[in-house]
């Protein structure tokens, strides 16, 4: 009896002491901040340390981030310098943009999103080890689901549902990466069925067969085993008047090729050998619209535009599918002395070098140095009837810079 007594003493004494120890200890440390602000002085982030009076060292517990406006972006808790703990984002205007938890720098278990507006989630799923694992679901923004499906290590894997926001079922499918074999069903708002194809990984394969909103044939054709389409292919208007008709080889346009409106006038015609050939479409009247150059499935070479009248309206000059330089004319009478509108020049696809526009007159109006598409440099701008030179604006990475030059006087609006 009293030995018994004597452990429970002790072991009382034991957790009295320890508790003691505990409260001693938190009462000798304390937190201490080291802020980042904007140029303005405002609080941009902050790291919350706790530091203790037995220990030289500071452990980081918390950190945040702000917005200009002083609403909080972004708060975590912290861990050996990791995001450990829970963690919320926010939109600008202060409302809950994310939420989850940190395992030492990696986003696990179940996170949400939310639309700014609406204030309600537009996703929700778990993370394990930085990356999408598991069942997810997203939302439209009146809360109907917008898709169902699960994640392996952050790629889609199995078969996922998608609707419309009325709830509707939009389409059901299983073609990714992760999976070797799937098949996609797609429907239309109404419900009706809108497409059907098997698939290996993300690309197409076998039979492929689309319809309308009416349940009427659409399109028609076949991938083959490089996921490629092949053979003979149709598209229809109400299911039964042909609009167009093309044969493949290996993903390449093979043979002759046409299509036709619903009134069963041409629209385009073309003949081809493995891609390389000339493609033409026209008016309603018959008269040529456009002429496209291909060669080995690209576009190449000259590719024509033409007014109704006939006349050119424009000449880009392509290489392995990229424009590298275009003309543009003012729509003439007199075909064969069109009036120059405008001329310039691409890189990788993109606007580049000089560029220059001219009025109906022929005389010179604008002109204009670009750089990845968009304004870099001097632009110059004349007088469209005389050509006198009135103003330069320089612009820098497609913004324009606080002076302008003005060679003379602008005219009066």
């Amino acid at each position: 009896m009293n030995l018994t007594f004597s452990r429970i003493t002790f072991k009382t004494g034991f957790y009295c002491l320890l508790a003691f120890t505990s409260i001693i200890l938190l009462s000798c440390s304390y937190t201490e901040k080291i802020e980042e602000s904007f140029e303005q002085g405002r609080k941009k982030k902050v790291r919350i340390y706790r530091k203790s009076l037995f220990s030289p060292h500071k452990a980081p517990v918390k950190y945040i981030e702000y917005h200009f406006n002083r609403n909080v972006a972004f708060e975590t808790e912290l861990k050996h310098g990791f995001y450990h703990g829970n963690c919320k984002s926010h939109f600008i205007r202060g409302g809950l943009k994310s939420k989850g938890s940190y395992n030492r720098g990696e986003k696990s278990n179940t996170w949400k999103y939310y639309y700014e507006k609406e204030k309600i989630v537009s996703a929700k799923g778990p993370y394990k080890r930085d990356k999408k694992n598991g069942i997810w679901k997203t939302y439209w923004n009146n809360s109907q689901l917008k898709s169902k499906g699960a994640f392996k290590s952050g790629k889609e894997t199995g078969e996922w549902k998608y609707w419309y926001p009325t709830g509707v079922l939009k389409s059901v499918s299983s073609c990714f990466i992760h999976n070797d074999t799937g098949y996609t069903v797609t429907y239309h708002p109404n419900a009706k069925l809108k497409e059907s194809f098997a698939c290996k990984g993300t690309g197409k394969i076998g039979p492929y067969i689309s319809y309308d909103k009416y349940g009427r044939l659409h399109e028609q054709g076949q991938y083959n085993e490089h996921l490629k389409k092949d053979g003979e292919w149709k598209t229809w208007y109400d299911g039964e008047r042909v609009t167009g008709l093309y044969f493949y080889n290996n993903g390449l346009l093979n043979d002759t090729c046409r299509s036709w409106d619903s009134t069963g006038k041409l629209l385009s015609e073309g003949f081809f050998e493995n891609g390389t050939g000339t493609l033409i479409h026209y008016y309603p009247n018959g008269t040529p619209k456009a002429r496209e150059s291909f060669l080995a499935g690209k576009k190449q070479g000259d590719h024509w535009l033409y007014y109704p009248s006939g006349a050119p309206s424009s000449q880009t000059i392509y290489l392995d599918d990229q424009p590298q330089s275009v003309f543009h004319w003012y729509d003439s009478k007199k075909i064969n002395m069109p009036v120059l509108a405008m001329s310039g020049k691409f890189q990788e696809g993109k606007r580049h070098g000089l560029w220059l526009w001219f009025s109906e007159k022929r005389v010179l109006y604008e002109s204009a140095l670009f750089e990845k598409d968009v304004r870099h440099g001097i632009s110059k701008y004349y007088n469209p009837k005389t050509g006198t030179l009135q103003r330069k604006q320089e612009f820098q990475n497609g913004q324009p810079l606080l002076a302008t030059l003005s060679a003379t006087p602008l005219p009066k609006q």
